[in-house]
């Protein structure tokens, strides 16, 4: 039995279609760090924008002082978000789906993540970091579970780990963005950043919800613990 011969190697005997949802999945985390960094890629010259106007009179100093200082705050609001969007997605995911959820947690943070782009204060860009950081959050929940739930128990710790991975490419495909668009200004790479939404698309068509969250599901229902 492929599930279970640890004889076999991780990769041998797994079912084609897991092989999409460790794709798919592993997209969905790329793309998710790639847009959580995009912030590191640019916060000086953002905030240094943003801030500007306000502190012409106070000077560069004072201005360097307020950049330092909201670049921590959004930083710690971006990671409450994410503590909370983990959380709030991973009960959502268990009475939703998992791919649902996934769905909706992509195109939450890509969404915000171009929304960053038409920030003009330091409390909308505040705003649109925390509902980026809840789709993030969430996605990687509802990403893991769902690997989890479709490979065969032999291979899980492999595929998983090879999720987490992506997220060193996402790492760098966001320098490579803040790159290339040096010279276009900090808000086009956000707008980049909601590209990702693009992906719901084809996980609409080709993920089903796996066997192991619908048996869990029907069992629910029929002894009427639905939450």
């Amino acid at each position: 039995d492929p599930e279970t011969d640890v004889r076999l190697p991780w990769y041998r005997g797994v079912p084609r279609y897991a092989w999409i949802v460790l794709l798919i999945a592993a997209l969905g985390w790329l793309f998710d760090t790639m847009d959580q960094n995009l912030f590191n890629q640019v916060r000086a010259r953002s905030l240094t924008e943003i801030l500007a106007p306000s502190y012409v009179r106070a000077g560069q100093e004072a201005l360097n002082a307020a950049v330092h200082s909201w670049a921590g705050t959004l930083t710690s609001i971006f990671l409450i978000g994410w503590a909370t969007g983990g959380f709030i997605f991973g009960i959502i995911g268990d009475r939703l789906g998992r791919t649902r959820t996934m769905v909706l947690t992509i195109f939450i943070y890509a969404i915000f993540t171009g929304l960053n782009g038409l920030a003009h204060t330091p409390w909308e860009y505040a705003l649109c970091r925390f509902l980026t950081a809840l789709g993030v959050g969430g996605e990687f929940a509802a990403g893991t579970a769902l690997v989890a739930e479709v490979w065969p128990a032999r291979s899980r710790p492999m595929a998983l780990g090879t999720l987490q991975a992506s997220s060193a490419v996402g790492n760098i495909i966001a320098a490579m963005i803040a790159l290339a668009l040096a010279n276009a200004g900090w808000r086009w790479a956000y707008a980049v950043g909601a590209l990702p939404a693009l992906l719901v698309l084809w996980i609409r068509s080709n993920v089903k919800e796996p066997a192991r969250w619908q048996k869990a599901r029907d069992h629910a229902v029929a002894t009427g613990n639905t939450g």
